[in-house]
């Protein structure tokens, strides 16, 4: 898969979630997935504006391939070999979900110029599941 495009994150939010996604992924995902694995479709940086209902859709559309990703992420982490830090297959695979997720959403809010904290709002607020 092509590597996508990755513009100064820290510019767009502070580098408090930078430091989260750094933190998350070496603690859950030591050998268990690549990070290759969690990548999002392939598409140039575009400025998106959220007044537009063309570029809500689009965002929409990326935040949903962002959480069928995570899923598939979470899901093939839980199928490797066992981790002793988890004391079940449940919390490693949600775990390495919530690090995926953040990631492409923090990919999605750089290549798209928008504001991190606004993007999260959105994603969760289309997660079907509760938030803790």
């Amino acid at each position: 898969m092509a590597e996508l495009e990755t513009p100064d994150v820290c510019a767009y939010s502070g580098c408090v979630h930078l430091g989260i996604i750094i933190l998350c992924g070496l603690s859950v995902l030591a050998g268990a997935c690549s990070r290759s694995e969690c990548e999002g479709a392939p598409e140039p940086v575009r400025p998106l504006d959220l007044a537009v209902a063309a570029d809500r859709d689009h965002l929409a559309a990326d935040l949903a391939s962002a959480a069928r990703t995570a899923q598939q992420y979470g899901d093939r982490a839980a199928e490797g070999p066992a981790d002793p830090r988890y004391v079940n297959v449940e919390t490693l695979r949600q775990h390495a979900r919530a690090y995926c997720q953040a990631l492409l959403t923090e990919h999605f809010a750089a290549i798209h110029r928008l504001d991190l904290d606004a993007v999260e709002r959105i994603a969760a607020a289309s997660d079907p599941r509760p938030q803790p």
